[in-house]
């Protein structure tokens, strides 16, 4: 009795674990019906269309100009359910390629489809703005994964992909979402340091779409060198008027090595009072102040444009006649 009770219950496990088994569907390869390769498209959203493959849930269509091997800008990159999908495109040369998956198995794919698009679409010229990160900006650990836009009317939905390197269109994948109706997002992701781009698309209501407008950010997570202090030296003697003031920064660590400025202050006492502290801010090694006899002392900082700052130098006091 004991055995027919564990066969059963066997049989039981089998059938609810089966549920939950994926379709390996590795060795097949989607069947692009729209546009044909070759084809000028006189129709704007452009239509694609694909057979669909049993077992598969999503299928990843990206769409590039002028082509995979000399990408120019990268239009579509997207995880579309179902057979059918409309994007407008600017009129321009294109490729296109498709692959299915279905969270346990990716499927071939698709050669490279070459197509023409003749027509502009209904909203051509309308891009989302960018705004949050700025463009080109050096960012630190500190960094809290807000991503903003303008929003732009008649705008059903927004789609934002955040990649890890140089290129958009061959970037890691560190987060995305479809569907935003907000025109910002904030990424729980952890920002390790290096070059990230990110882009965002509109759907319109009408059923098109922009281009992806993308991106480029910087995070810099390592402190700057302690500048080395050379001139003025520790209790010298100078001349009145431009003191050449030197240091050395040493060599700049890191993947991301953003630009750093040396910050010096110079005070007549020694614990730098405001009132009696002036800040100077320089790149480089070398800055000339001019001073006026005295007794001064002087430390030195870096700060990076990521806002990571070092420790200051050594206090330092000079004279000058």
């Amino acid at each position: 009795m004991k055995q027919i009770l564990v066969l059963f219950a066997g049989l039981i496990l089998f059938a609810s674990c089966d549920k939950f088994i994926a379709t390996d569907i590795s060795k097949l390869t989607p069947s692009v019906i729209l546009p044909a390769s070759n084809d000028t498209v006189q129709i704007n959203p452009v239509h694609f269309k694909w057979d669909e493959i049993d077992g598969a849930t999503d299928y990843h269509l990206e769409v590039v100009s002028l082509g995979f091997s000399s990408i120019s800008s990268f239009d579509l990159d997207t995880l579309i359910q179902g057979g059918d999908f409309y994007f407008a495109l600017d009129s321009n040369e294109y490729e296109m390629r498709l692959t299915a998956t279905n969270g346990a198995y990716d499927s071939q794919t698709t050669l490279p489809i070459k197509f023409w698009v003749g027509v502009q679409p209904d909203e051509g010229g309308t891009s989302v703005e960018l705004i949050t990160p700025a463009s080109n900006v050096y960012v630190n650990e500190t960094f809290n994964g807000f991503f903003d836009w303008t929003t732009i009317a008649n705008v059903d939905s927004y789609e934002i992909s955040i990649r890890k390197g140089a290129v958009f269109s061959s970037g890691v994948l560190v987060d995305s979402e479809i569907g935003n109706t907000t025109g910002n997002f904030t990424s729980n992701e952890v920002f390790e340091e290096g070059e990230y781009t990110w882009g965002v698309l509109a759907q319109f209501s009408n059923g098109t779409a922009t281009s992806y407008s993308t991106s480029t950010f910087y995070v810099d997570t390592v402190t700057p060198n302690v500048p080395a202090q050379s001139t003025p030296a520790n209790l010298s003697n100078n001349t009145a008027g431009l003191i050449p003031f030197s240091w050395s920064n040493g060599q700049d660590s890191g993947v991301i090595m953003s630009p750093i400025n040396s910050e010096i202050e110079v005070s007549t006492d020694i614990t730098f009072p405001a009132a009696l502290t002036d800040v100077y801010q320089v790149q480089g090694e070398l800055a000339d102040i001019n001073l006026t006899s005295g007794t001064y002392f002087w430390r030195i900082r870096n700060v990076d444009e990521a806002g990571n700052q070092s420790v200051y130098s050594t206090t330092i006091q000079f004279q000058v006649q």
